[in-house]
């Protein structure tokens, strides 16, 4: 859908925006300057985000993730998404794939099955077939979005507009694990590979404007003259509401001019089942399919224990998890054993 396909925006995100400028001191002028800086920093991303490739995203040994040193951890932050070697056996991985297709063969009316204490939450796996195009997921931002524009981040509601599927829990790193051997063009990741500045840039950009229709072509891009501050439009690019509620913000060439996005959505390096990628689906041309575990791990927080605790409720009556997935039957499972950390995570402890 393109954006001229899309309702308009609601009036009221104008009046968000005029508060937001009126809250903090020399907004305009601070605006201003960082648009300017972000707009030229961009630049020289593109190009070299456009030479690396793939090379941009770091990978890292499970084994390592104790003593990797300062300037890597600061490089993933700074990326965003990393690749993890060897977390778990190419064996055992390949195994746990078999075991999940036949476990949803068998069950065919199952829709889904503080930082130092972490949580989970029901997820899913998936696996992508050969000649499959991935067009629900254009490059797009997971997360909170407009919710945590209306309201404080850590405390906010990320399902506001009690949007269908929509996740209800707070994440920081999403990630899955792979199951199967996907390389680049196979069903896997594509990212913008600088968390930072595609950040800023898609924060700032409502309150920017092109002076002219010609400010958005390649050679006015880059000189913040061409641009000029605005609150009277209640446009947040890339944010339109869709489902009764108002989703997660789709980046576009035409919205986003300034990421280049024909250049700087990179696919991950190939991953060999046990492998893990941390970050946020393409189109897939291989010859096997791509199959990955989701990782459901999130920090304690007031909100995900209060989901947690939603959740364990759902499963002692044999229900699917609270709104992310649709309503389904659940299939009731046999007592295993859970470690007391286990427990803690899904509102056992």
């Amino acid at each position: 859908m393109s954006s001229g396909d899309l309702p308009p925006p609601p009036e009221r995100f104008a009046r968000l925006k005029k508060e937001i400028a009126t809250t903090y001191l020399d907004f305009e002028a601070k605006a201003t300057k960082s648009w300017g800086e972000i707009i030229a920093e961009l630049g020289g991303a593109v190009a070299s985000i456009e030479g690396k490739g793939s090379n941009c995203i770091p990978q890292v040994k499970f084994q390592d993730l104790e003593t990797l040193d300062a300037e890597t951890v600061a490089r993933i932050k700074r990326v965003g998404t990393v690749v993890i070697r060897d977390i778990v056996d190419d064996e055992e991985a390949a195994k746990w794939k078999d075991d999940l297709k036949q476990f949803a063969k068998d069950n065919p009316e199952v829709d889904g099955v503080d930082l130092s204490v972490p949580l989970t939450y029901a997820d899913r796996f998936r696996i992508r077939k050969p000649g499959q195009a991935w067009g629900f997921h254009p490059p797009h931002i997971d997360g909170n979005t407009i919710h945590t524009t209306l309201q404080d981040a850590l405390g906010a509601r990320t399902s506001l507009y009690g949007r269908p599927s929509q996740s209800t829990v707070f994440r920081t790193f999403q990630g899955w694990l792979a199951m199967s051997e996907t390389a680049p063009g196979e069903g896997t990741l594509q990212v913008f590979p600088d968390v930072l500045l595609s950040n800023a840039y898609i924060i700032l950009r409502p309150f920017f404007r092109p002076r002219t229709p010609a400010a958005s072509s390649s050679d006015a891009l880059n000189d913040p003259k061409n641009w000029e501050f605005d609150v009277t439009d209640p446009l947040f690019h890339g944010i339109r509401p869709r489902d009764g509620g108002i989703p997660r913000p789709n980046a576009t060439p035409e919205l986003h001019p300034h990421l280049q996005l024909e250049k700087t959505m990179i696919s991950i390096p190939k991953v060999y089942p046990g492998d893990a990628v941390l970050l946020a689906l393409m189109d897939h041309n291989g010859t096997g399919d791509s199959a990955v575990m989701y990782i459901p791990a999130v920090p304690k927080t007031p909100m995900n224990l209060a989901y947690v605790a939603r959740q364990k409720e759902c499963f002692l009556q044999g229900r699917t998890a609270p709104r992310t997935f649709p309503k389904a039957r659940a299939k009731r499972v046999k007592r295993i054993y859970i470690s007391p950390a286990g427990r803690v995570a899904i509102g056992f402890a």
